[in-house]
């Protein structure tokens, strides 16, 4: 992830999505799903968004749709990674994100994100899609998690 996303290697999208996708395949749930939702990124400076081409060739590998609009961020929020504390992380996410519509009520969908650390980002994502989108289950892949600072 890191070459993918710091050194905007493009070539470690297809051997990322292999992985990704061979183990969706294992999992029982994936004839349910109905979608595959990238996390809208924080930073839109780069030429390019990993996680929506990861979540593309992930959806293609398994023929399931990659929303790329259907979960908005309307607000600006810092990069997590560098606030520690739980609440000022909460409060970054409060009011951050949006559905764009009810497509996928009553549906189960597979939130994808790249990073995993404290879970606060998939949490707020996950209330949204359930309050707003009225979704009937979310399901959620990350890539990898950060290490822990001791």
């Amino acid at each position: 992830m890191y070459q993918l996303k710091d050194r905007l290697d493009r070539s470690k999208v297809e051997p990322i999505a292999e992985v990704a996708a061979t183990f969706l395949k294992s999992r029982i749930v994936l004839p349910y799903l109905a979608a595959i939702i990238p996390v809208p990124p924080s930073n839109t400076n780069r030429p390019f968004q990993p996680v929506q081409e990861l979540a593309t060739r992930i959806g293609q590998k398994i023929n399931l749709p990659v929303l790329l609009d259907y979960l908005v961020k309307v607000k600006p929020t810092e990069a997590l990674k560098g606030i520690e504390d739980s609440v000022s992380r909460k409060q970054q996410l409060q009011g951050a994100f949006k559905v764009q519509d009810l497509s996928l009520a009553g549906k189960y969908v597979l939130v994808f994100d790249d990073l995993f650390r404290s879970g606060e980002t998939l949490k707020a994502i996950t209330e949204v899609l359930y309050a707003q989108g009225k979704v009937a289950r979310v399901y959620v892949l990350t890539i990898t998690k950060t290490r822990t600072r001791r």
